[in-house]
């Protein structure tokens, strides 16, 4: 039971209260709560005596259960049968001023009074603001008829949400809830008379008859119900048979049949649930009509299924925040993949040297609500959807669709077809084991090793261009000196040459002064000689130069 003035979702900020009853054993509630045991042996006796007291052998088992809701105040706090009691378990909010610490990564966290004094010290030195609010404290309390268990007892849920969540199909205009069988109700009605109808119509007939054919009214009723038996025998005087007509009802009960067609036809409009959405076959053959069909099951299904996506939203914020409080040390998930089945193993709040790993204790975390048909057939179709882009896609992504391909598919062993064929289509079978952090490392890790290489790659080619250039510096060189060889020789040549003709030059000049000499010589000694005296006489002489 909740508030009454609350708004149907039980918000912690709008409703007041919540509580429920269950039936629980004496001797367990005692062991929950010893030291209220004595209160609850003598509560129990007190209302056991006071059933006693009023209890007929004689009564009916109804009056009995109304005397004891009245004994009892209204609530059956006990159950004798069995020693059994029901306590009521409520759940109440009171507001509280409460500090709140807001930190430059986004967190925040609340400021405790129970937390130790250093802690509050350090958590409000590093914070960058501190706020303070009033926000609804969740409080508990356990009593049983008069005996009070637990009050004035702080949620320990690590939420101050109920811990009730409530499931509504739909909500009224005074805001109350209710489900799919109120809008059917009238059609629902009318189905099961029309059907009552067309029933009774086809098992009676009508008896059309002149006056005269029997004696008496027990035979006419005799007459009547040998007409409307199944193997009925029908008996009158002599040339009666032509003075009674029997007719069957089949034309009024094909209309109420109609009609009844009409109703079952309101209900799947009304309810969302027509034979194009459920599956059936229908007279609809175009894909645009059965498009529009099942389009219009939606439409009148979406209101439901949105409230229950938020139902099970605020079920998943609680459940987390339970974990967030109880799972604070190491721990292993195994975790089922969606699409292939296959189990995954994810540590979590791991240990290491100067931090946690994978801290869910830290942060707040956002539910989120998805669901899809589990039919093999629309898994066949979404496997067969993946082959055909599979076909039109470019080679780099091949690969990848494939390996979902095979996920989808139902093949027998698949798990190690799936271990030999990835290796072939370039996945490494240990990154599926790898969380977030671990491929993002890895993908740093590879994306500096392919930096590293390009800069390998980018050296060795700067190293084979300064061996070109050197090279070509000695082909240039060798040249170069095969040039000054040549022009060397050339020199040599011409010097040589300059040599020669300098030497001839001088030879001449030589003979020419030996001529004069000798002619000199001649002269003063009074002969004259010509030129072939002279030659002669240096051919004797031998080569002046």
């Amino acid at each position: 039971f909740s508030d009454p003035f609350a708004d149907i979702w039980a918000d912690a900020d709008t409703c007041r209260y919540k509580f429920w009853q269950k039936w629980v054993d004496l001797d367990a509630l005692q062991a929950a709560y010893p030291d209220q045991k004595k209160e609850l042996d003598g509560m129990y006796s007190t209302l056991t005596e006071k059933v006693r007291e009023t209890y007929s052998y004689n009564a009916d088992e109804a009056e009995e259960v109304e005397e004891l809701k009245q004994i009892a105040v209204g609530t059956p706090w006990i159950d004798a049968k069995r020693r059994r009691v029901r306590p009521v378990e409520i759940w109440y909010t009171k507001p509280a001023n409460v500090l709140f610490a807001l930190f430059e990564d986004g967190t925040v966290q609340e400021v405790d009074e129970k937390l130790d004094p250093r802690e509050q010290m350090l958590m409000v030195q590093h914070a960058m603001e501190i706020v303070r609010a009033t926000v609804p404290k969740m409080y508990t309390a356990v009593f049983c008829s008069s005996v009070i268990l637990k009050d004035e007892t702080p949620s320990d849920l690590g939420h101050d949400q109920y811990p009730f969540v409530p499931f509504v199909g739909y909500v009224d205009r005074y805001g109350y809830p209710y489900g799919v069988p109120r809008q059917i109700r009238g059609q629902d009605i009318e189905v099961n008379k029309r059907r009552s109808m067309a029933l009774a119509l086809m098992n009676t007939r009508r008896i059309l008859a002149e006056e005269g054919i029997a004696e008496t009214r027990k035979e006419l009723d005799e007459i009547h119900k040998e007409a409307n038996a199944l193997d009925g025998m029908v008996i009158v005087k002599n040339g009666g048979l032509a003075r009674i007509k029997i007719e069957e009802n089949t034309a009024l009960a094909n209309s109420q049949i109609g009609i009844l067609g009409q109703s079952e036809k309101e209900i799947q409009e009304i309810s969302g649930a027509n034979g194009e959405a459920t599956g059936y076959q229908t007279n609809v053959t175009s894909k645009v009509a059965l498009d529009n069909k099942q389009h219009q099951s939606g439409v009148m299904t979406a209101p439901l299924f949105d409230n229950l996506r938020r139902s099970l939203k605020m079920l998943g914020e609680r459940v987390c925040a339970g974990i967030q409080k109880e799972w604070t040390g190491p721990k292993v998930l195994r975790v089922t993949d969606r699409m292939t089945g296959a189990d995954k193993f994810l540590e979590i709040n791991k240990r290491f040297e100067g931090g946690v790993k994978n801290d869910i204790t830290q942060g707040r975390y956002d539910i989120i609500v998805s669901d899809a048909p589990k039919s093999d057939t629309v898994r066949e179709k979404n496997m067969n959807l993946i082959i055909e882009w599979v076909k039109k896609s470019p080679p780099e992504v091949i690969p990848h669709l494939m390996n979902v391909a095979f996920e989808l598919a139902d093949l027998p062993n698949k798990e190690q077809f799936l271990e030999k064929i990835k290796p072939l289509l370039g996945y490494d079978p240990l990154e599926e084991d790898m969380d977030a952090d671990e491929r993002k490392q890895k993908l740093v890790e590879q994306l500096e090793a392919e930096k590293q290489s390009q800069a390998k790659q980018a050296e060795l080619e700067n190293m084979s261009v300064e061996l070109e250039i050197n090279k070509k510096k000695l082909e240039n060189a060798k040249i170069e000196a095969e040039i000054n060889k040549i022009m060397a020789e050339v020199e040599k040549t011409k010097t040589s040459t300059q040599i020669e003709a300098g030497g001839a030059g001088l030879k001449a000049e030589q003979h020419e002064m030996d001529k004069a000499a000798f002619m000199l010589d001649s002269t003063e000694k009074g002969i004259d000689i010509g030129d072939k005296m002279y030659s002669s006489a240096l051919g004797e002489k031998g080569d002046m130069v």
